[in-house]
């Protein structure tokens, strides 16, 4: 519209069209629901694999949960499979068959498209320490057999002296133990990695001095690993160091958290960061700066997952050869003591014989 004394035309200064602010993104309150399934490592590796299969061939999780790979699953599990407001690593974490660290490898997954890749990651992870379990199932076998000869061939003279009561009551202890240590021994290679009583493990072990360091290799092992995985997928580092420290489940590394993020955010480096508290080894963080120099972070990273591995199960090594001789000690201590009682008990029943001709 035109005044046609001035020629001002009105429409352009026209005060402009308010437009409503964009809506807030609502925060999806937390879902409910569990259905924990008993599967051992193996059958859990098989699920995985056909689930990444699946989702090779173009199709979902919860196409997956409908098809004949999820068909040794329970109705429940299933269920929790298809439902649309979980996403597939929050579904398998509840079903009892991801751990901390495979939650978060799985999340990468699905933060960068590559979720059948990331499954298979699981996989080959899984089986790696279902092989390291095995072979110190074996070495923990020798002090087992020891044990249980000690606890029921030591004790034989007892039998002779004062009855079968007698000898039942200095076996049964150690008999009992050696059934509790063989059974944990057996089944433990065989836990899912969410199970209840692989996490109490770990963090029973955490208290235990021979087994503390191999926990925090372990835990270092984690963390480097989820780390380089998140990196190499291209995930921030800001993200990746919240994920890694989850992954791990370690009260050392959460508590970290905060600190480190804050610390990355005022500009700092990956290697000033995780020399924060003397968390790390020294030599873990001054290979970390020299990935960050070289641009090679994602494969150093991977290095030091390695070596932390490998430092875990020499702990565990030295741990299991170090009870080994300390139940040799005490078992021929033990046998020791029992022969020289029993000569000395009968010297001196033939003592008091002679004594009494």
């Amino acid at each position: 519209m035109e005044c046609p004394a001035c020629g001002v035309i009105y429409a352009r200064y026209r005060p402009p069209a308010t437009t409503s602010p964009a809506p807030v993104p609502a925060v999806r309150a937390p879902v409910a629901g569990t259905a924990r399934v008993s599967l051992d490592a193996q059958q859990v590796e098989t699920l995985l694999s056909n689930c990444a299969q699946v989702l090779d061939a173009g199709l979902t999780v919860p196409a997956f949960a409908q098809g004949a790979g999820a068909s040794d699953l329970p109705a429940s599990a299933r269920e929790l499979l298809q439902r649309t407001d979980l996403v597939p690593s929050e579904a398998l974490f509840r079903l009892g068959v991801l751990d901390h660290a495979g939650k978060a490898l799985v999340v990468v997954g699905e933060r960068t498209g590559r979720l059948p890749e990331a499954l298979r990651h699981v996989v080959a992870r899984m089986r790696e320490r279902r092989k390291a379990m095995r072979a110190l199932q074996a070495r923990l076998l020798q002090p087992l057999l020891l044990l249980t000869v000690a606890g029921l061939v030591l004790p034989l003279p007892s039998w002779v002296t004062s009855g079968p009561a007698a000898y039942l009551r200095t076996a049964a202890p150690v008999v009992g133990v050696v059934v509790v240590l063989g059974f944990l021994v057996a089944r433990l290679p065989s836990l899912p990695p969410g199970s209840t009583l692989r996490s109490v493990l770990s963090r029973l072990a955490l208290y235990l001095p021979l087994a503390r360091g191999v926990v925090l290799h372990q835990s270092n092992a984690t963390f480097t690993d989820v780390l380089s995985t998140c990196l190499a997928a291209g995930l921030p580092a800001r993200e990746a160091l919240v994920l890694a420290a989850d992954a791990t489940h370690d009260a050392r590394l959460l508590d970290a958290q905060a600190t480190w993020v804050a610390t990355l955010d005022r500009g700092a480096t990956l290697a000033e960061v995780l020399g924060i508290r003397a968390v790390f080894p020294g030599d873990v963080v001054a290979r970390v700066a020299v990935g960050e120099q070289s641009g090679r972070l994602p494969e150093v990273l991977r290095g030091c997952a390695v070596e932390q591995e490998d430092l875990a199960q020499r702990a565990a090594q030295r741990a299991i050869a170090l009870v080994g001789a300390v139940v040799f000690t005490l078992a021929a201590g033990y046998a020791a003591r029992t022969i020289i009682s029993t000569w000395t008990n009968t010297l001196q029943q033939r003592g008091a014989g002679i004594d009494d001709i």
